[in-house]
């Protein structure tokens, strides 16, 4: 065989193995380019809250969905916010009460340090007290709404029953 042959042979042989390998490597890169992805899509999934409920005259504050006037005197509302990303952030609470009449809303500020992975937690209480001598307003559904940054995170309900007849 010609010498010059098989060097033009080796080097196309070369090249040929070369391509190959880079184009394994641009397949590999890509690969771990869609997990990186993956992985960005769920750190973008962002903030998510829960909201519960409680009577603060309870022992054991077992959270509830459900509460009589007569026996609530104050009733208290627990967020917790999770995923936050790092910075300044306000929290609103707002609460829509059964005659649909805003109840004053609560605006928190805070921040969220950087690698910080602890929820954020604010607790509302709500005086049942004040607002018996009108039973209108405090009977029925109850509407709380979570906010971050002005965008709502979560809503939940709780229902205020009617207190029961008087005893004389």
């Amino acid at each position: 065989m010609n010498p010059g042959r098989s060097r033009i042979s080796a080097r196309a042989a070369q090249r040929c193995v070369t391509g190959v390998l880079l184009v394994g490597a641009l397949l590999s890169c890509n690969s771990c380019q869609t997990r990186s992805t993956a992985a960005s899509e769920t750190a973008k999934a962002g903030p998510r809250a829960s909201i519960s409920f409680c009577a603060t005259s309870a022992q054991n504050c077992a959270p509830a969905a459900s509460f009589t006037a007569s026996n609530t005197k104050e009733l208290t509302i627990r967020a917790w916010t999770l995923g936050v990303p790092p910075g300044n952030h306000t929290q609103t609470l707002a609460i829509s009460m059964p005659d649909g009449a805003e109840y004053p809303e609560t605006r928190t500020g805070f921040r969220v340090p950087d690698g910080s992975k602890d929820p954020f937690q604010e607790l509302r209480t709500i005086s049942m007290a004040e607002l018996q001598s009108s039973p209108n307003k405090i009977a029925g559904i109850w509407t709380v709404r979570l906010l971050l940054d002005g965008k709502l995170l979560a809503t939940e309900k709780f229902e205020m029953k009617p207190q029961g007849p008087s005893k004389n």
